[in-house]
């Protein structure tokens, strides 16, 4: 399959609505009325999943494809609000005939929000984010401290989010917005990240800042706000 064989599903603001398809969620911006029971096999496959990965701004596909194609037993979602890029991952999961991948076409705080469960997540991923590195665009940047209660409502205790960077400012950046929050913990507590290894996958952004010499950066932080709280309970 080709990625242009992925036809689109929104042809005009008005008549506008989510769709599930093939594999794939389509949310439209700017829409109200969600209701996961319209799509019950895309419920069933999300409440069947044991272990549920979810990967924000997945891009080409790469990375989650190769993941999802080692790891049969874990179910994957990747979001990607691009639909050029979607078009990429839906062509490689057909090619590859992964089963245990859901693409969300959309923004993922709608698909937080209204399809997801809470406290279902095991793990989040976040390679590669743009690090808008001129300061004027900086607040465009995803890591900010609105963004963590979300996160931290859809992961499980203990759940992890895992975010990669060639930036070491956008790094120092992310570690001191996860340090400010008593909703997760560094788990690496030493440094704040570890250097990206071989075993972790690969995507078109870590080749090429490897190979521009830059460093890649690891973090991973814990969930533990479910915790804290039934502790303050008793």
């Amino acid at each position: 399959m080709r990625p242009k064989d992925l036809p689109f599903t929104i042809h005009g603001f008005d008549t506008r609505s989510p769709s599930y398809k093939d594999g794939v969620l389509t949310i439209p911006s700017f829409y109200e009325e969600h209701s996961i029971e319209k799509f019950p096999t895309l419920k069933k496959r999300l409440e069947e999943a044991k272990i549920l990965h979810v990967e924000i701004c997945s891009g080409n596909g790469e990375w989650i494809t190769d993941r999802a194609q080692k790891n049969p037993h874990i179910f994957y979602v990747a979001v990607e609000k691009k639909f050029m890029r979607v078009r990429k991952i839906w062509s490689k999961m057909k090619n590859r005939d992964l089963n245990n991948l859901l693409i969300v076409s959309g923004m993922g705080e709608d698909f937080f929000d209204h399809y997801l469960e809470k406290h279902s997540v095991d793990e989040i991923f976040i390679n590669f984010p743009d690090p808008w590195p001129k300061k004027r665009h900086a607040k465009h940047r995803i890591i900010k401290d609105a963004f963590l209660p979300p996160i931290s409502s859809i992961l499980k205790p203990h759940g992890t989010i895992t975010i990669t960077t060639d930036s070491k400012e956008y790094s120092d950046e992310i570690i001191e917005v996860f340090g400010k929050s008593n909703a997760f913990n560094n788990l690496y507590k030493e440094e704040g990240f570890a250097i990206l290894d071989e075993e972790y996958g690969g995507s078109y952004f870590r080749r090429l800042w490897e190979e521009e010499g830059r460093t890649n950066r690891l973090m991973s932080f814990e969930n533990v706000e479910q915790e804290q709280c039934e502790l303050q309970k008793t």
